[in-house]
């Protein structure tokens, strides 16, 4: 099929899938709508997952097993609703165009179209990995729009591309009573507008390297506080929830960030005598590329001819193929949306489907290579 054709179905594809967003591990009807689609324009051995699944072009005498990785979820937007904002239903229709441009031909190698859900919240991979481990995958790879810079420039970082974070959540429980009479309870908004002084340091992004006890960059970002309820003028809460949004470069400083807000948040809690419930969501480990897998990217841009950009400092988001990487060969690099493509999940966001064709050529430059 030429190249033109496949782009253009892609394309619908791509604005199918807008049409029908689905947040982190709720992924049903993206899943069904990308396997249709591959049954309908592939012969691509289709294996399902309750939550993924993943397309192999099989060769019978291929030598290598090559993985390439897309998210299928979205992201909520200012109503609620879910939304495609950080450009996943593009990646995932860039895989689709991928498989039908192989389709039937002789690589030398297997390629699998893997198709994750629960990125956005650090779940996915996690799940994934496991069931890829007895597959024999020699090498795996994955790309991610990036706004802000031109459109189908290629980016690659050597050692950590995209940091590591954790999403930490408080809740303080104290005692609740009238609002005439708060000396006889414990509302727990003293203690967090402390703890929220006390850590507002780590709010405040101080480039990369060493930072004090840190060996890189961290941060803590303050994502909700609340104490009580709205409209309750009668009441003096006995109940207050903090969430925080801890990152940084690299794993080991994220567990020192960790348990340094912890001890101010156990002293204050101590002080105003509440008791602490902490939990965790959103886990996402360092994106580090391997300086093997930055030499074969940047060597083959060369030969190629592509264009790109290799950066020195990694983006302050998380991507959970790190998790991936972490246990295969591979590498994740990054393609220019445009440097006045609006921010990933702003709510202006929309995947630039004219980059469609640069991604399918560098995928498929990959797997020539590799």
């Amino acid at each position: 099929m030429e190249i033109d054709k496949i782009l253009e179905k892609a394309v619908h594809l791509r604005k199918k899938l807008h049409e029908n967003a689905e947040i982190s591990n709720k992924e049903i009807k993206t899943k069904k709508i990308l396997m249709d689609f591959l049954r309908e324009n592939t012969t691509v051995e289709i294996v399902e997952f309750e939550r993924f699944f993943y397309a192999v072009h099989r060769e019978n005498e291929a030598t290598k097993t090559v993985a390439l990785r897309s998210e299928m979820d979205a992201i909520i937007d200012n109503n609620g609703c879910a939304f495609h904002g950080c450009g996943h239903d593009g990646h995932a229709a860039i895989l689709c165009a991928l498989a039908m441009l192989i389709d039937k031909k002789k690589l030398g190698k297997n390629v699998l179209f893997l198709f994750q859900h629960g990125e956005e919240n650090g779940t996915g991979a996690r799940e994934i990995m496991p069931y890829l481990k007895p597959l024999d995958i020699d090498y795996i790879f994955g790309c991610h729009n990036l706004p802000g810079i031109e459109k189908n420039k290629a980016v690659i970082k050597e050692g950590v591309f995209f940091c590591a974070s954790k999403g930490i959540n408080i809740d303080f429980i104290g005692k609740q009573t009238h609002a005439s009479t708060p000396e006889l309870g414990i509302n727990p908004i003293y203690a967090i507008a402390k703890i929220a002084e006390e850590i507002e340091d780590f709010s405040k992004f101080k480039g990369y390297g060493e930072n004090g006890e840190f060996k890189s960059m961290v941060l803590a970002t303050i994502v909700s506080a609340s104490a009580g309820n709205k409209d309750n003028y009668g009441i003096s809460p006995g109940q207050g929830n903090l969430q925080l949004t801890l990152r940084s470069e690299k794993s080991e400083d994220l567990q020192r960030l960790e348990d340094k807000i912890l001890k101010i948040v156990k002293k204050q809690a101590e002080i105003h005598k509440l008791e602490l419930k902490v939990s965790y969501d959103d886990e996402f480990s360092d994106t580090t590329n391997s300086s093997e897998g930055t030499r074969f990217m940047e060597e083959l841009f060369l030969k190629r001819g592509f264009d790109y950009v290799k950066i020195n400092e990694p983006y302050r988001t998380s991507e959970d193929f790190g998790v991936y990487l972490k246990n295969l060969k591979g590498h994740f690099l990054g393609v220019g949306s445009g440097e006045d493509q609006p921010p990933l999940h702003d709510m202006k966001f929309d995947f630039p489907d004219d980059i469609m064709k640069k991604c399918v050529e560098i995928y498929h430059a990959i797997i020539e290579e590799i």
